[in-house]
């Protein structure tokens, strides 16, 4: 039994007391313990130290954890805004892309199969000049996917080192008409080889028919330029045979280009947008009914070009150059129109010193009229 008598409870006195632990057994009661007890036992005090210098260290680790944490997301978004703008266009091309597909799956089309060979086996000429036509579309170039191919020596002055491109299997290829958006697709399918048009339901009547006429055209102009270009002149001799004006020819080696052309640089880009509007223009010119021509007036001193340029507009038209000579083309307007009715299609024709030619016409008239007495 417990006395409280035999162990009487008396309060603490002096300075202010703490508490310390005893271990009895199992169990840890408090006990009491003055600060001069705690200043007389260094075991204690360096428990406490301990302790205190554990916290301590507690909390710098878990604020330089925190440093290292913000420092790191810091890294994080700022590479990631980095990328987001250097890759801007990227980001762009996928909202297009979004955009084009939800676009596309609101509309309706019909779709056009143009087959390498027909049913009995027979070539179509249509799907070499369609694969011509696609190969240079500007699109081809932002496809998923396009096959490079590199063309043979003799032609590879005439493109781009050589290289050119096709459309991929199962990519497809955009392209504009009229105000129509058209697609050309080449299916991956393993089946017999053919591209497939594809055209909105509601521009299939207007555009279907005029669009492969220009597919055809310029093809056929990209052909033409393939080919060695030849130099004519007239001989001011007539066929023995048909008594037509005889033309003699000479490879083209001339070699100017329009890059090349030394000439204001606003004049030169006109230039080359008028041609390259002349090119596309057939399809034009056939519907008002006009003459598929274009007439250029080149003026100045001897040597400043006027032949170079000529050269130039047909290395970049890829026309063969008719050089006509007005003092062997006859002395009338019949013997000038027969020999221009034997000049190739998609030709230009040249006459130079046009109004030295002109002069001397003006003055043999008026000496004819002199002589007149008029």
């Amino acid at each position: 039994m417990f006395d409280r008598d035999q162990f009487p409870l008396s309060p603490l006195k002096g300075p202010a007391s703490s508490l310390s632990s005893i271990s009895l057994g199992n169990r840890t009661h408090a006990t009491p313990t003055s600060r001069a007890e705690q200043s007389t036992n260094p075991n204690l005090r360096s428990q406490q130290e301990r302790r205190a210098e554990g916290v301590m260290l507690r909390h710098a680790a878990t604020s330089g954890g925190a440093a290292v944490v913000g420092v790191l997301a810091y890294a994080a978004l700022a590479l990631a805004a980095l990328r987001l703008l250097l890759s801007y266009k990227s980001a762009l091309y996928a909202l297009r892309r979004v955009w084009r597909w939800a676009d596309e799956w609101a509309q309706a089309y019909q779709y056009h199969e143009v087959p390498r060979y027909a049913c009995d086996g027979a070539e179509n000429p249509l799907f070499r000049k369609a694969a011509a036509y696609v190969a240079a579309l500007p699109s081809l170039e932002d496809a998923d996917a396009a096959s490079v191919l590199l063309s043979s020596s003799a032609s590879r002055s005439r493109t781009n080192g050589g290289l050119s491109l096709q459309l991929g299997p199962g990519h497809t290829a955009r392209d504009a008409f009229l105000g129509a958006r058209l697609a050309w697709t080449n299916p991956a399918d393993g089946g017999r080889e053919r591209l497939v048009l594809r055209v909105r339901r509601h521009d299939r009547t207007r555009v279907l028919r005029p669009y492969l006429q220009h597919v055809e055209s310029v093809a056929d102009d990209m052909e033409q330029r393939r080919r060695d270009l030849r130099l004519f002149a007239n001989t001011g001799v007539l066929d023995a045979a048909t008594g037509a004006p005889r033309w003699a020819s000479a490879p083209f080696t001339h070699p100017a280009t329009l890059d090349a052309v030394a000439m204001d640089p606003d004049l030169k880009a006109r230039v080359r947008a008028d041609l390259e509007t002349y090119l596309k223009g057939r399809a034009y010119y056939h519907r008002l009914g006009r003459v598929w021509r274009r007439s250029y007036l080149l003026y100045g001193p001897p040597g400043t070009g006027k032949s170079t340029f000529a050269a130039a507009m047909a290395r970049f038209l890829g026309y063969d150059v008719y050089d006509v000579d007005l003092s062997r083309a006859g002395a009338g307007t019949d013997d000038l129109r027969a020999l221009l009715l034997h000049t190739t299609p998609r030709s230009l024709i040249l006459v130079e010193d046009l109004d030295r030619y002109l002069r001397g016409a003006a003055a043999a008239a008026t000496g004819r009229r002199a002589r007149r007495g008029c």
